[in-house]
């Protein structure tokens, strides 16, 4: 599982206790992982080189960064940790979570080694080159992603996928899309190799500035957006509910199919009942039950998807009060 980022309390609140726990388990064993790899490569002096490999193979790069993140922060009044690790710390973890969250997976090694196990961590996370914030195009978080190319923050993709060729997203739909509506999903594929994928807004860092396209993404993009001959619709067409897949391209004009309207016999038959029970001449209250059965031996088409139905039974609730002025 990827690493749970929000406090006890907030899990606790939206139910999600179980995943804080997890989480917190595993970063708990990360802990030890690293503070025996540190054991058994450090030679008094140095630290062997690709010792870090160890643990990130088997804890993923972001689960690693968070528990070392975490020990920093923990142990803030230690002056034995680097600046720019210390700067490079409040990157990774949000602002809002307190000192107490990390409790149980901070690192009990000595401060200037794991300073410096740190810094190979964070080097070889470089060496990945993934894309940030820098790729894309300025404040585009806040634009319409509908029909534009993202980038994906690092942290959504799962360890086996890390590659920048993989941030690239090209959203097609979704209420996410558009940074005024209340839904979240952005549906859409990846631009490497074309899968479907759903997910949140929040889930990339903005809109991809193009120029900064490596050569096999630019010519992706470019195909996305001049469509083949072959997929031009050159004539109207009218939908068959046997497709499996189907594109609307437009709309058709309001008055298109009123020249097929045309009528069907039926018999029609609906029952009522009213219950009164108001208390006095001038309060109404009374509840109405009704039903109505419809028949057509010629069947009428509603939706594409139930063709010449011939019966239709509909069946009313209604609660009516209010005050009558009438008194008489």
């Amino acid at each position: 599982m990827g690493v749970y980022e929000n406090s006890r309390q907030e899990a606790h609140d939206t139910g999600e206790i179980a995943l804080w726990r997890e989480s917190k388990k595993l970063n708990a064993e990360c802990a030890r992982a690293i503070e025996q790899t540190i054991r058994e490569h450090f030679d008094g002096m140095y630290l062997a080189d690709g010792s870090e490999q160890t643990v990130i193979e088997q804890y993923g790069f972001d689960r690693t960064m968070w528990v070392l993140a975490a020990t920093m922060k923990y142990k803030d009044h230690d002056g034995r940790f680097s600046r720019d690790n210390r700067e490079w710390a409040n990157t990774v973890l949000p602002g809002w979570l307190s000192r107490e969250e990390f409790e149980g997976y901070v690192c009990d090694a000595h401060p200037a080694v794991l300073d410096g196990f740190i810094r190979e961590v964070r080097k070889a996370y470089d060496a990945l080159g993934m894309l940030g914030t820098s790729h894309c195009l300025p404040e585009s978080y806040k634009r319409s992603f509908q029909n534009q190319l993202l980038i994906m923050k690092p942290k959504v993709l799962a360890e086996k996928f890390k590659s920048p060729d993989f941030q690239y997203f090209y959203a097609t739909s979704g209420f996410g899309c558009d940074p005024g509506k209340l839904g979240t999903r952005v549906y859409g594929y990846f631009l490497k190799d074309h899968d479907p994928g759903e997910l949140r807004r929040s889930d990339f860092l903005g809109v991809t500035d193009e120029s900064q396209l490596p050569e096999w993404a630019a010519e992706k993009l470019a195909e996305i957006r001049e469509p083949e001959e072959s997929e031009e619709i050159t004539e109207e067409q009218t939908f068959d509910h046997h497709d499996q897949w189907v594109e609307i391209i437009g709309r058709a004009a309001f008055s298109k199919g009123l020249k097929e309207i045309k009528p069907s016999p039926g018999v029609h038959a609906s029952l009522g009942m009213s219950f009164d029970f108001g208390t006095t001449r001038t309060r109404a209250q009374s509840l109405n039950l009704d039903a109505i059965v419809e028949y057509f031996p010629l069947g009428v088409s509603i939706m594409d998807s139930e063709r010449n139905k011939p019966l239709f039974v509909t069946l009313m609730l209604s609660y009516n009060w209010g005050t009558r002025f009438n008194k008489y």
